[in-house]
């Protein structure tokens, strides 16, 4: 590659000196077909469209993009109707321009479409099965929430089958992950009516082969319309090195799921309130919740099977040959032998809870998946978790159990009921506390007339910069966390510590789910009032317990921090005033980078209206359970009173080490400025201008989509070169559980490219205008 550069170089130089010219030509561009061909080392990538060279700030970084598409839904309460999210480098994206920067993704290139029957066969009847929805749910590639798709069923004569349901297609060369996300699996949940369990199984879209057997991907697309750059492509299966074609996008996928009678039966049992000696008076109005648990001594783990026939690429002959941690090779005969299943464990056993009558009982029906042995005997494990009605100071207490389902026959499908007793301890009586929270107001402005400004929040800056001229504002005396976000979150939490088996099981009552010496956890959140009183109802007064945890969560804005304390057992019945600590202020401006602004006149590179945007980065030995939040900040710039310039931001925020960027509003100058890491771990105020720098104007060009379609622009990379303060290596931003987040699952929010709960709208000509930010290094696919 550096050789035939040399070679190039060398013929215009000598073509120079032939003429006797003092004028040095500009150097040829340099032909090449991938990034190999050009000088990587000084930022060059190929630009397959015009076939060379160039500078890679002057192509979109699509190695750093993702988008994720929602076309809104038909139905009432239907939140979208077709949701995919795209890789900027999948198979479906074709770099039209590099000069005008410009990719297009058709909508027929990333659709599938599948549909379900579930029949009604015997003993069966139409009353019998009064069948509701379908749900398909899959995970995020890009940490998001997991992509779901929920659709009414239709009655015909020979069944029950769903309408079509659009759902996200993949080409096999796709990168089929990012971090731990996305393997091409999907769960299809079918929803019935009041008297029947829901019922579960496994789908494998990204198996789906031709019959057509080829030795190139030519074979497989052999006449138009279809297309070599996203059509079907030759794939290797299995040992054999057979190679057959892979499916293409827009396939109609029929999948049956029937259920079989046999397998739903009702499952029963009882909750009481252990007081020590023996389960004693029942519990009214608990709520239980049900899933599958791995049997005891059973040589494979109960799984789910994959709809549709096995392709040949999917046969396994152990657990290395299916996807660690998501499926489980079933090598035992019958209908699952040989097929990467999906581990039951865990997973829901019926529609939603259930709740205990007057008696303590409760009864609902489940699906044991018996499918090999409809009418055998077989045994099923539950994981249990008994949640105590509101009134009762108790925790929600986990049970494992294993009960046994007769074998059916003649119509009949016995149920099983749990022979002993679902039991929660007697933590009474129940006692009510207030926690009276406060802090100091402190100073976070200077206005016009020089006077410092103490607010307890900050959205008292939104009052500089309005059309009634300098403002006023009063100093409070004392701040409540109340803010224009919200007020205060306070909760109570205890462990529930797993008693010895003699004092529990040998007494009576099912066993317990033990978990690191827990078996559940007590919980009770508090309400607040405007003047920071928070009321915690029905907490323990008594028991095996010494103490609960307090979690204290200012909202965002608040110049008040958020705290944990501990309260003793029994509690205190006079209020508690709590005084809450000073939040850390991060101060500054942001401004235009030296590319957006003009020196030379006053003002211009800070005339900017941005929202700042600060999320928790997770440090070790830090979790969500040691951590209080909220993990993820955000607050708008306001006019400097004392100054008259826009831009100016003031961040609280609680002790730790946060990620910090700024994205400008709607109209406003400038591009996403980069995320950096700001550590506030000793508490200090930290002063720190934001750039906005000179971005990479990209152009989406949706065809065939929904005009109304959103789309929500995701940075996956510009950050690659951030390194972890905590440990050796790089951030992973897209990995859950990077940033601390309330909802588990999710990577790092900050990347977002758009203000939090914003999207961008299609033009009439299908297009949207995403500013990416210019890496560091090269984000081109291949």
């Amino acid at each position: 590659m550096q050789l035939r550069r040399s070679v190039i170089r060398g013929l215009a130089l000598g073509t120079a000196l032939a003429g006797c010219s003092t004028v040095a030509p500009p150097a040829m561009p340099v032909a090449c077909a991938s990034d190999e061909d050009c000088d990587t080392d000084a930022g060059e990538v190929c630009a397959i469209d015009q076939g060379r060279c160039v500078p890679g700030s002057d192509v979109p970084p699509l190695a750093d993009l993702a988008f994720d598409v929602r076309e809104p839904g038909m139905a009432a309460g239907e939140e979208y109707a077709f949701r995919s999210e795209i890789l900027g480098c999948d198979a479906a994206v074709e770099l039209v321009s590099t000069d005008d920067r410009q990719i297009t993704v058709r909508r027929g290139e990333i659709l599938q479409r599948w549909s379900f029957i579930v029949e009604k066969s015997p003993p069966f009847s139409p009353e019998d099965l009064p069948l509701a929805t379908v749900e398909v749910r899959g995970p995020s590639r890009i940490g998001l929430r997991d992509l779901t798709r929920q659709v009414g069923l239709e009655d015909t004569e020979e069944g029950t089958r769903t309408p079509f349901v659009d759902w996200p297609y993949r080409h096999p060369t796709d990168t089929a992950t990012l971090g731990p996300f996305g393997t091409e699996r999907a769960y299809l949940r079918v929803v019935p009516g009041p008297d029947l369990p829901a019922y579960e199984r496994w789908i494998a879209p990204a198996a789906a082969r031709t019959d057509l057997a080829c030795t190139s991907d030519e074979d497989c697309c052999p006449m138009p319309p279809c297309s070599q750059r996203v059509g079907p492509v030759c794939l290797s299966l299995g040992d054999a090195q057979e190679q057959a074609c892979s499916h293409v996008p827009g396939t109609n996928w029929l999948y049956d799921a029937s259920p079989l009678a046999a397998c739903i039966r009702s499952l029963g049992g009882e909750v009481r309130r252990f007081d020590g000696v023996a389960p004693a008076s029942p519990v009214e109005g608990a709520t239980v919740s049900i899933r599958y648990a791995p049997l005891p001594d059973a040589p494979k783990p109960l799984a789910l099977a994959p709809l549709g026939p096995p392709p040949p690429e999917q046969v396994c002959t152990s657990d290395a040959d299916c996807i660690e941690g998501l499926e489980v090779c079933v090598i035992e005969e019958g209908a699952l032998a040989g097929r990467c299943s999906a581990p039951l464990a865990g997973r829901p056993a019926t529609k939603g809870s259930v709740v205990t009558d007057v008696a303590g009982a409760f009864d609902t029906v489940v699906y044991t998946h018996c499918d090999d042995a409809p009418t055998a005997q077989h045994d099923r494990a539950f994981d249990l978790t008994v949640v105590p009605p509101p009134e009762i100071p108790a925790p929600a207490v986990d049970v494992r159990v294993t009960t046994t389902f007769l074998a059916a026959g003649g119509g009949v499908n016995p149920g099983s009921t749990i022979a002993t007793p679902l039991c929660i301890p007697d933590w009474m009586p129940a006692v009510d506390v207030v926690v009276r929270t406060s802090g100091e107001p402190v100073v976070l402005a200077t206005d016009a007339m020089g006077q410092d400004v103490a607010c307890c929040e900050t959205g008292c800056l939104s009052a500089f910069g309005n059309d009634e001229g300098d403002t006023t504002l009063p100093t409070p005396t004392t701040c409540h966390p109340v803010t224009t976000s919200g007020s205060a979150r306070v909760v109570a939490t205890a462990p529930f510590e797993a008693p010895p088996t003699s004092a529990w099981e040998d007494l009576g009552c099912a066993p317990l789910a033990r978990n690191a010496g827990t078996a559940g956890e007590y919980r009770r959140e508090g309400t607040c009032d405007a003047e920071g009183a928070c009321t915690l109802s029905a907490l323990p007064g008594g028991g095996d317990l010494d103490q609960l945890t307090v979690r204290i969560e200012s909202p965002v804005g608040s110049v008040l921090g958020s705290t944990m304390l501990s309260l003793p057992v029994p509690p205190p019945t006079d209020p508690m005033e709590v005084t809450l600590p000073r939040r850390a202020l991060v101060r500054g401006k942001v401004r235009l980078g030296g590319d957006l602004c003009d020196a030379e006149k006053p003002g211009d590179c800070s005339d900017v209206q941005a929202t700042v945007i600060a999320e928790r980065l997770r440090m070790p030995g830090e979790s969500e359970a040691t951590v209080p939040g909220p993990y993820l900040h955000t607050v708008p710039t306001y006019v400097d009173p004392a100054t008259g310039e826009p831009g100016t931001y003031v961040l609280p925020l609680d002790p730790g080490v946060w990620l910090v960027t700024a994205l400008p509003q709607a109209g406003s100058r400038g591009d996403p400025a980069p995320i950096e890491i700001l550590d506030l771990r000793d508490g200090e105020d930290l002063s720190h201008d934001i750039v906005l720098p000179l971005g990479i104007r990209v152009t989406l060009e949706l065809r065939g989509f929904d005009p109304r379609a959103q789309v929500s622009p995701w940075d996956i990379g510009s950050w690659k070169n951030l390194d972890h303060p905590g440990r050796d290596g790089p951030v992973r931003l897209s990995d859950p559980g990077e940033c601390l987040s309330t909802l588990p699952g999710l990577a790092c929010q900050i990347r977002a490219l758009t203000p939090r709960g914003s999207a961008l709208l299609p033009s009439i000509t299908g297009t949207v205008q995403v500013t990416a930010r210019k890496p560091s290094h090269v984000a081109t696919c291949g």
